[in-house]
């Protein structure tokens, strides 16, 4: 396969997130390929950076050929992406996510299709974040789309881009405070463009906004396999006869059965 990273300076940030939210909603773009935009910020030297990172399943020359004009629309810092088998590009991120006691904080959100954001507002966000802070548009079109919302548990078949706002590695609460009003302030500039749902794997929102008209039928499974709710925890769907649970419990009740289980 292609894939890797290709980094640029802040000063082209604008004209890669243009040229990024049209190319990833082009509904002739390839199956094969993907491609996802980070913000990096860069401990070494205190800037910030932005990121592609792509993969193309396929043969090498023909996702140069594919991914030419977004990647080349500026000049980039670093370029590494090159001919690669997917395990390795699969392994790429081992180092960071394989660290044990890393606390982390995200918020997501789903965008809606053809939604314009400007490109100028996500980079007011990503100058205003810290050292541990990263936002990330993730491309989400392709076959997920081709899907019927009553396929899989999943229901929202109708963006082509999630929004995440994150944050890692902070060391005490003072920045984990930093963290959060970043992370708070940045969800809510760009209310405007959200669907009104989100992935459940990265926002712990409500199991109505993950699964939406799917919820009934779920619950019916719940009330086989788990009808007296004791997989309650984070985004909770309550067996069809339950109805006194939240639809997520505390971090309270999560330490309460932990202590009970062990």
């Amino acid at each position: 396969i292609l894939a890797g990273m290709i980094l640029y300076d802040m000063q082209y940030a604008e004209k890669i997130i243009s040229e990024y939210m049209q190319f990833v909603e082009d509904p002739d773009l390839p199956r094969e390929l993907t491609v996802h935009m980070y913000s990096v910020p860069s401990p070494s030297d205190g800037k910030k950076y932005v990121s592609l990172l792509v993969s193309y399943v396929g043969p090498p020359e023909e996702g140069y050929h594919l991914l030419h004009p977004l990647i080349h629309s500026a000049p980039c810092v670093v370029n590494q992406i090159a001919p690669k088998t997917y395990v390795q590009h699969q392994n790429s991120s081992n180092d960071m996510y394989s660290v044990k006691g890393v606390p982390t904080y995200w918020k997501s959100r789903n965008i809606t299709m053809g939604a314009k954001i400007p490109p100028k507002l996500v980079v007011e966000s990503i100058e205003a974040s810290s050292d541990y802070s990263i936002l990330v548009l993730e491309h989400y079109g392709g076959k997920v789309l081709e899907l019927s919302s009553d396929a899989t548990a999943y229901y929202h078949r109708d963006c082509a881009v999630i929004m995440s706002f994150t944050g890692y590695g902070y060391h005490d609460e003072k920045e984990r405070s930093e963290l959060m009003e970043w992370i708070s302030k940045s969800t809510s500039m760009f209310e405007p463009y959200y669907n009104g749902t989100s992935y459940m794997n990265y926002d712990c929102g409500s199991a109505l906004e993950s699964f939406a008209g799917n919820l009934p039928r779920l619950r019916e499974i719940k009330s086989i396999y788990d009808p007296d709710n004791i997989f309650r925890c984070n985004t909770n769907i309550a067996p069809l006869e339950d109805i006194q649970y939240p639809t997520r419990c505390g971090d309270d009740e999560i330490e309460k059965i932990n202590s009970e289980t062990n």
